[in-house]
């Protein structure tokens, strides 16, 4: 996720322990709240709050849990998560709440959100170049974590599509061949636009709102946008945008191709583009827009004509890093020289 840089508030209660991830999350979205980010309404899900934070989906749904007994929450069976009438009067505002709405500060050093970026982005690098075999305690050691936070980002990366386990229960990292990314945005480019078209009902216009502003602001002076926000821009369409969608398998199941966003996230940090403005930006904005004017199918068309364009930029990054970068040998990585992985 992106660089956080506002702490919820002291990060300790008043016995002095640390709060516990989930009620992080349940404060930051209190005052998300209070400053009118979320309003009376306004569906959650827990695949864009998890997202937004770079947390996990039992996290987030031990925020809601808190906030529903609370009363800030209500839960249906049509709509899911949404914001209780009575919540925004029933918290005021911090007495930062002129600040920008940055994401928050978590204080999680004991799990495998603490390390799960960072593996994921060393293992996607190195995937460009060869498969893999992760060993578990290898990758415990490297990081000072147990095994079970070492499993847990093990099993994290293998559901995103980046690992696989082989027969014999080996931890494996494919190599990211070009058939490979190929074959895993055509399977974007098929569900995505579906995906689309089911969230389109349902998602808020301050929403949309917002998109086009940040996309607008980011169009108009390019030179100076850091990878981390075309990281999250990317995130926020592919992701946040989509989970508004009421079919939840279909949502689970895009998760498993979210290997491509952690390479393009990676991507974005280590190669120069061959753009003066990235184009996805553009066919961003081009679909936003479209949702906006009550369009869905053309917004879908849309975004799967960005995702076939998008292949190719990614296999020419893929090319350049490979041809350019090298990076140190790993402790936990053995390669593995079979081709069993690819």
């Amino acid at each position: 996720m992106n660089e956080r840089s506002m702490a919820i508030g002291n990060g300790s209660d008043p016995t002095g322990r640390a709060p516990r991830l989930h009620e992080q999350i349940a404060s930051e979205l209190q005052r998300r709240i209070a400053r009118g980010r979320f309003q009376q309404g306004d569906r959650l899900t827990e695949v864009g709050i998890a997202n937004d934070f770079g947390v996990s989906r039992a996290t987030v749904r031990n925020a809601f849990k808190s906030l529903e007994r609370l009363g800030v929450l209500n839960r249906t069976e049509h709509r899911g998560v949404t914001v209780a009438p009575t919540a925004q009067p029933a918290f005021q505002a911090n007495q930062d709440d002129d600040a920008p709405d940055e994401h928050a500060a978590l204080i999680n050093t004991a799990s495998w959100e603490s390390i799960y970026q960072d593996v994921s982005r060393q293992a996607v690098a190195r995937s460009a170049y060869g498969a893999w075999r992760i060993i578990e305690t290898e990758l415990a050691a490297s990081y000072g974590v147990s095994r079970t936070v070492a499993r847990e980002v093990l099993a994290r990366l293998e559901h995103v599509g980046i690992l696989r386990k082989d027969q014999r229960g080996r931890w494996l990292l494919p190599r990211l061949t070009a058939e490979r990314i190929t074959q895993l945005y055509e399977m974007r480019w098929i569900l995505e636009p579906k995906a689309l078209r089911h969230a389109a009902p349902n998602l808020p216009r301050r929403l949309l709102d917002d998109m086009q502003h940040e996309l607008d602001a980011v169009l108009s002076q390019p030179e100076i946008v850091l990878p981390q926000e075309y990281d999250r821009l990317e995130k926020r369409l592919h992701v946040e945008l989509l989970s508004y969608g009421d079919n939840q398998i279909l949502i689970e199941t895009l998760q498993h191709y979210h290997a491509l966003l952690i390479a393009n996230a990676h991507l974005y940090d280590t190669t120069p583009s061959a753009y003066d403005v990235d184009p996805f930006m553009e066919e961003h904005l081009a679909i936003v827009q479209t949702l906006q004017a009550g369009q869905p199918d053309n917004a879908a068309g849309l975004l799967e004509d960005h995702l076939r364009g998008a292949l190719d930029r990614v296999l020419g990054r893929i090319d350049y890093m490979v041809r350019h970068k090298s990076f140190d040998p790993l402790p936990y990585l053995k390669p593995l020289s079979d081709g069993t992985a690819t």
